[in-house]
């Protein structure tokens, strides 16, 4: 499984749909999450590191992100702890940072 994707899959944005992004560094769990998001309704988006995620949430509006909690270089906590310093500073959409270690860390 690729483990070090630079870019994001599935950026276009449609309509008015609920756009989420998946931080996951495993393409197998990315597969099966996004399978039921977009069987819901939702338009999604994934990335498979912490870094990458940052720069993408800061230049785009998503409604939730799911943060795998075992990332490489960045773990999902840290990745949570930078989204809420990037809430305070610039990013409205985004309202509060949940963390629960028995499942994927929802950021929403």
């Amino acid at each position: 499984m690729a483990r070090n994707m630079s870019a994001a899959r599935d950026l276009d944005s449609v309509g008015d749909q609920t756009h989420v992004l998946l931080v996951f560094s495993q393409a197998h769990v990315v597969r099966v999450i996004k399978a039921q998001l977009e069987h819901s309704g939702c338009q999604v988006s994934s990335i498979d590191n912490a870094e990458s995620a940052l720069s993408l949430i800061h230049a785009g509006h998503y409604a939730a992100v799911l943060v795998e909690a075992d990332l490489p270089r960045m773990n999902g906590v840290q990745l949570c702890m930078n989204i809420q310093r990037q809430l305070q500073q610039n990013q409205p959409d985004l309202q509060e940072c949940s963390i629960n270690f028995r499942m994927p860390i929802l950021c929403y």
